[in-house]
């Protein structure tokens, strides 16, 4: 115990000492200051900053060589260890590289048909016109070029199928261009049959090439057609014995597939009876002007054969008729077609 307070009272002077040579170079340095030779300028800070250190050097050798107090256990107490935490840095995202590819166009090209015709409007002569036996009338269609070449006078509309009801069959086109896109009025000169009853006249457009030009809707040869009753509308029993007609047709209509579905269809099944053996030449026409192009069905006797189409669509209040062109000129219908 008296060694420890011993110790304590050595180093206690020490630092004693060590401070009154501090303060004592500060005054002697503040002195020298003051008595400075007039006209020149003294850095007082270097001058007490190299003291300082030469000080504080004193002062730490000082320490190092007074011998350290010791505790009751004869273990330097050096006190506890001071904890230095560092901050951490947040890692530096790399930065992401992202390639920007451009999209590659997939669409095709519409490449149009040389000639194509659409069925715009009846300027004259409406479905269902009457009309005096052998009265004279002009039919006139109006007919747009949707294909990609022009049309000339070497164009004409022909007779296709059912009763012509006109002097010639073919018809030249008018004397001018019609380019694509623009629409032209072609006119046949008829007249009513000169019996009663309700007949159709089909027609369609030929190239110089004497093709039938393809219209948008289908039914090259029968997309143009005149409709009209002629006198009475009621037409005589003209059948011979054992003639072959189509005697009737019945019609059902069944949908498939949802209302608003457009991969839904109605499916038209019409029930045809003949007189006797025999062929008979048909084609179906729509509401919206399509019309396909004539086919056959044979009987081998008087008999009832049923004939089926069908119409991908997803609307409602829509129609198919069936013309019977060989042996009747006539048209049987109509099949409405309504999505329950």
């Amino acid at each position: 115990m008296m060694l420890l307070e011993q110790s304590m009272a050595n180093h206690n002077k020490g630092i004693t000492r060590i401070w009154f040579v501090c303060f004592g170079s500060l005054a002697f340095l503040s002195g020298c200051v003051a008595f400075q030779a007039p006209g020149k300028s003294v850095d007082v800070i270097p001058v007490l900053t190299e003291s300082a250190a030469t000080i504080v050097a004193e002062l730490t050798l000082s320490q190092r060589n007074s011998p350290a107090p010791s505790s009751a256990s004869g273990t330097p107490d050096v006190g506890p260890t001071p904890s230095i935490e560092m901050p951490t840095a947040s890692p530096t995202p790399s930065p992401v590289l992202t390639t920007v590819t451009s999209p590659v166009s997939t669409n095709t090209p519409l490449v149009l048909p040389c000639d194509l015709a659409q069925f715009v409007q009846d300027v004259s002569i409406p479905d269902g016109s009457r009309f005096d036996r052998s009265e004279s009338f002009k039919k006139i269609w109006r007919v747009r070029n949707v294909g990609s070449c022009d049309w000339y006078a070497n164009y004409s509309i022909v007779f296709s199928s059912g009763v012509a009801m006109a002097a010639k069959k073919e018809v030249g086109f008018p004397e001018a261009i019609i380019h694509p896109g623009d629409t032209v009025d072609l006119e046949v000169a008829m007249s009513a049959p000169a019996e009663d009853g309700k007949f159709r006249s089909y027609w369609g457009i030929k190239n110089p090439a004497g093709d039938w030009v393809p219209f948008v809707t289908g039914g090259s040869n029968m997309a143009l057609y005149v409709d009209i009753v002629s006198g009475t509308g009621k037409p005589k029993n003209t059948d011979t014995p054992g003639q072959f007609r189509v005697l009737d047709v019945l019609f059902t209509v069944e949908r498939s597939g949802a209302c608003n579905d457009p991969n839904g269809k109605y499916v038209v099944t019409a029930k045809v009876s003949s007189s006797k053996e025999g062929t008979i030449t048909y084609a179906w026409k729509r509401s919206d002007g399509g019309v396909t192009e004539l086919q056959q069905l044979t009987f081998l006797s008087a008999s009832k054969k049923e004939l089926v189409y069908e119409w991908k669509t997803d609307q409602t209040g829509l129609w198919v008729d069936l013309f019977v062109d060989e042996p009747n000129h006539q048209q049987f219908g109509r099949a409405k077609l309504l999505c329950p």
